[in-house]
């Protein structure tokens, strides 16, 4: 940024010795060029009545325009409620806004605006239940008001490299209030403003008059892992123009709502209801549309790690007796056995990021010490040679060679048969009791995101398993 130049006003008042007012304009156009430079962006067009729909106007250094502000470290507070006063809902319930079950309109196909009798605005604008977001937008939101129900946040069209924030820093997001996140689907007048969009939209890869219908990838959101996004688009496309739809690969984005708390109001596919999270939201361009990062906002920055074990016995175990569960095609369960895991203290285990890493165990199956013995007798015989045959000297001849020769490799061997053994050095070796030894497997599990983990296996069985975490595990 550049350096603070305030206007020199002068001693007084028409004494000529301030600055002039050329130069004091001069002044101000600096800062505001300066602000906007830093902290600002000349704004996307996103009515598509309106100019530059679509994209970003790049203005000429002599325009006299200025664009829209991004804050910068500041999370402004929204407030959500019910609407309770009947401004945007209909008798049952449903928003005036949400037509013919294709999703949620600013105007009707005539292209009259939905909106109540008292106002010129637009409902879906009115109602509280509702934020759309600007680009480089960050926003708490406050749901002291809003009853038991979703509240509805809707991305704007963007261009690629642009982010915004959602962060529960009062903690209101829950299970009883959760959030919906919606993106904006382009809906394009004519072939023309395609190819304008195209012309200032470089990044898409496509060239104007190519008769391409540009990427409905735009209305996605990509969930973290997912190999590709899900359509979030708070409406079909309601694209009539005949010209378009005769486009080569031309294609309607439908509506994504699914069914929420009321049948009569869905809800995105994309839903947060944990509390105390920061949802940040960047756009990868039409290509690709959104993707997200969740953190929860009350680990202060701590990514440690926790560790856990859960030891348990073939009697643990419960096997399914219900009727057959195959409406997955992942899980199918048919008399196998469940077991839910918990932490050594015997707690339950809670996640607060990702999913949990582990790995099942199960006793070795000997009845005896008898498998440790074996081993022992084996390392000790290595031991007590002192020496190995190995093929190595290029012409395929064996070559004995000693463990005190200089080969580093051989004496790190030789340590490792030594520690198997046992000796003065390294006392407990592998002849153990058979309680102590297991093997590991791998067997089906299921996983909830906030860390319920139950193994699933055809026969029960003793055995431990290892967990590592991020959350609290009891």
């Amino acid at each position: 940024m550049s350096s603070k130049d305030l206007i020199n006003l002068g001693t007084a008042p028409d004494s000529g010795t301030g600055d002039t007012a050329r130069k004091g304009g001069m002044k101000i156009n600096n800062l505001f060029a300066d602000i906007y430079a830093n902290y600002g962006d000349n704004p996307i067009g996103n009515d598509p009545d309106g100019k530059n729909y679509g994209y970003r106007k790049a203005y000429s250094e002599g325009e006299y325009k200025v664009g829209e502000l991004h804050p910068a470290t500041k999370f402004k507070r929204v407030s959500f409620k019910q609407d309770s006063d009947g401004a945007t809902e209909r008798a049952d319930g449903s928003y005036d806004f949400f037509h013919n079950g294709e999703g949620y309109f600013v105007k009707d196909s005539d292209g009259v605006i939905y909106s109540p009798s008292s106002s010129t605005i637009p409902s879906i604008y009115l109602s509280k239940e509702w934020y759309f977001m600007s680009r480089g937008e960050q926003i708490t939101p406050d749901l002291t008001q809003l009853d038991s129900d979703y509240f509805h946040i809707v991305l704007p069209l963007a261009k690629a490299g642009d982010r915004v924030i959602i962060r529960d820093s009062l903690g209101h997001i829950s299970e009883s209030t959760p959030m919906s996140l919606w993106a904006t689907p382009y809906e394009w007048n004519s072939v023309s403003q395609i190819n304008e969009w195209i012309t200032n939209t470089p990044e898409a890869g496509l060239a104007a008059d190519s008769d391409s219908f540009p990427s409905v990838n735009h209305s996605r959101i990509t969930v973290p892992g997912a190999a590709s996004g899900t359509n979030a688009s708070l409406r079909q496309t309601q694209i009539t123009n005949s010209d378009i739809v005769g486009i080569t690969g031309y294609e309607k984005i439908p509506f994504a709502g699914t069914t929420g708390y009321r049948s009569n109001i869905p809800v995105s596919p994309i839903t947060f209801n944990t509390k105390h999270i920061e949802v940040e939201c960047t756009y990868l361009g039409a290509n690709t549309g959104w993707v997200y990062k969740q953190t929860t906002i009350t680990d202060s920055g701590d990514t440690n790690i926790k560790q856990t074990h859960d030891k348990f016995h073939s009697r643990d175990w419960f096997q399914w007796n219900k009727a057959d569960l195959n409406e997955s095609d992942s899980v199918i369960l048919q008399n196998q056995y469940l077991l839910p895991i918990m932490s050594s203290n015997g707690q339950r285990i809670t996640l607060t990021d990702g999913a949990p890493v582990f790995k099942v165990f199960q006793e070795i199956g000997y009845d005896s010490d008898e498998f440790g013995n074996k081993l022992q007798d084996f390392f000790s015989g290595y031991v007590t040679n002192n020496n190995e045959n190995i093929t190595g000297d290029g012409d395929d001849n064996v070559v004995t060679v000693n463990v005190g020769d200089s080969d580093t490799i051989m004496a790190r061997k030789y340590r490792r048969a030594q520690i198997a053994a046992g000796n003065a050095t390294y006392p407990v070796g592998v002849s153990q009791s058979i309680g102590n030894w297991y093997n590991e497997i791998n067997i089906p599990s299921i996983v909830t995101k906030d860390g319920i983990l139950i193994l699933i296996s055809n026969y029960p069985f003793s055995g431990r398993i290892e967990l590592f975490v991020k959350g609290s595990v009891g």
